[in-house]
């Protein structure tokens, strides 16, 4: 398996466990209202977009990397079309 593959997996891996912990983050935060207690709403808030920023940023590099393969894909089979 060339190194690129393996760096893909795990990038994706990484991708999809902060998506978990954004949902989950976000059931924290619907579920412990700011007066029940305060520490644990705002520490999930926090938690929630880390994650989240983290998750939209690796998901956006993803999808551009696909766009561009798809691109190239269809500029090497098509030539007459591009």
């Amino acid at each position: 398996m060339p190194a690129g593959e393996t760096v893909f997996q795990v990038l994706n891996w990484v991708t999809f466990l902060l998506a978990v912990l954004e949902n989950l983050a976000l059931l924290v935060i619907a579920t412990v209202s700011m007066e029940d207690d305060r520490r644990i709403h705002e520490k999930a808030f926090i938690v929630w977009v880390f994650s989240m920023v983290g998750h939209l940023i690796l998901y956006g590099t993803f999808y551009q990397a696909q766009v561009i393969d798809l691109l190239t894909l269809k500029l090497a089979l098509f030539p007459r079309i591009a």
